[in-house]
């Protein structure tokens, strides 16, 4: 199914790179939802529970609408049944407060996640199936957690920040920048803080039920004898949604 977001002029597109570069992902006529402008969140640092700061570095809050990560992921693709699982790990590199930016355009200065003081990290799955449109996605799982010791070089999920087991609605096909071997979008329902994490994301409350998670695929490679399973890579961008109209 192939979505759209007018508030950011680009196709929302979801789901494993495998099914568009194996099948290719058509246009979907039938009614399509539509995210709403994103809106902002405040992120309190100085609530990220155990993390030790470095004494000249004072943690605080600010407003942001966008956070930028990597991953990198394994998809198994099973040809007889034309489905797919895709299970992936992604490291929140940089918070923002605009879309597409350009350069440092939005760039949240003095936040302790960039120097690497705390680690704000991830997990992800889903899993579906390859129709004449494109990939229905069926199922989709999000986890955010923060890892307080960055530096050790090991992904530490010390602290569930909030998670989503409900797919709302996604897509996967080609992108529009020529980097990358293809895009992908999913919005996420019913998303959910733990006590700490509406600590760390302190506003608004009660805090926001839709998340997108939207990237472009950058590599694919089969690993192993299975010429069904790829790694991999990619980057992009996640933000919430006050709402979503339409499906």
């Amino acid at each position: 199914m192939m979505l759209r977001v007018d508030s950011l002029n680009k196709t929302l597109l979801t789901g494993c790179c495998l099914v568009m570069l194996l099948t290719g992902c058509g246009s979907d006529s039938e009614s399509t939802p539509v995210a709403l402008p994103a809106p902002t969140w405040t992120v309190d640092e100085s609530q990220a529970a155990s993390v030790v700061y470095p004494p000249a570095f004072t943690p605080g809050s600010f407003e942001v609408n966008q956070m930028y990560y990597s991953y990198y992921s394994t998809i198994t693709y099973d040809q007889s049944a034309s489905s797919f699982e895709e299970k992936g790990e992604f490291d929140i590199t940089e918070y923002r407060t605009g879309f597409i930016p350009k350069g440092f355009e939005g760039y949240v200065w003095g936040s302790g996640l960039n120097p690497g003081y705390y680690g704000l990290i991830g997990d992800f799955s889903i899993v579906g199936k390859v129709t004449a449109g494109g990939a229905a996605i069926e199922s989709g799982v999000i986890h955010f957690y923060l890892d307080l010791t960055p530096k050790d070089c090991v992904r530490n999920k010390d602290l569930l920040v909030g998670s989503s087991s409900t797919l709302y609605s996604g897509g996967a096909g080609a992108s529009g920048n020529p980097n990358a071997l293809g895009s992908y979008d999913a919005i996420y329902s019913s998303f959910i803080l733990t006590d700490a994490g509406a600590k760390y994301w302190k506003l608004p409350r009660p805090f926001y039920t839709y998340l997108d998670f939207y990237g472009n695929v950058l590599t694919s490679v089969k690993i192993g004898s299975n010429p069904n399973v790829y790694a991999t890579t990619g980057a992009g961008g996640a933000y919430f949604l006050s709402a979503v109209s339409g499906k």
